[in-house]
């Protein structure tokens, strides 16, 4: 369950794209955008996040891990959401952009 989370540093696996900044997966699994079903999603396009604010949880085997937003040499402390780009329950593989953001 989302209480036995893990916390993993989505950092240095960000990059610029043409829209602008993106998170990308620390590790391949199932992404989620909320906690558990019937839970609020963690963010929302036109949600402004902030350093160290959870964004969203990767399940491997049953192990869910919080995907935490990281300011890195190209992502600034905050941002805003711009797009959700993996969908709620989509496989994911590291490095692929779960979020694309902009400056907030």
């Amino acid at each position: 369950s989302a209480t036995d989370a893990t916390t993993t540093n989505a950092s240095g696996a960000s990059a610029a794209s043409a829209n602008g900044l993106v998170l990308r997966a620390p590790q391949s699994g199932r992404f989620y955008h909320r906690a558990a079903p019937g839970e609020p999603a963690f963010v929302a396009v036109g949600t402004v996040v902030n350093e160290g604010q959870p964004v969203g949880l990767i399940e491997v085997m049953k192990t869910f891990t919080h995907v935490v937003y990281r300011a890195t040499s190209s992502l600034p402390p905050r941002a805003k959401i711009a797009k959700l780009v993996s969908a709620d329950g989509a496989e994911v593989r590291a490095g692929d952009v779960l979020l694309e953001l902009e400056s907030a």
